[in-house]
């Protein structure tokens, strides 16, 4: 098997349209960890990458965007098989 890399960016958020630019950058990588993400639920990053998100958490009710939240994104050419174990606050 290939070596496995991984690729962590702490983004301070990151709109989900911004994605692309990211995926450019880590294409050479099996797995890609982001945190900060602030993203909400249901939104989820527009990629081919299987994706797992555990969501940020709204500071107040009518917020736009979420305070934390860790997606991480595996490469479709990744030749491990990843397992994501399931928390029980995930949405």
């Amino acid at each position: 098997m290939s070596p496995i890399t991984i690729t962590l960016f702490n983004a301070i958020g990151l709109a989900k349209q911004a994605i692309s630019p990211i995926l450019h950058l880590a294409q050479s990588s099996s797995v890609l960890l982001i945190t900060e993400t602030w993203l909400l639920p249901p939104n989820k990053y527009p990629t081919h990458w299987k994706r797992f998100h555990t969501y940020g958490i709204k500071l107040q009710p009518l917020a736009a965007k979420g305070h934390q939240g860790i997606s991480l994104l595996i490469n479709t050419t990744c030749s491990y098989h990843v397992r994501h174990l399931p928390n029980d606050d995930d949405m």
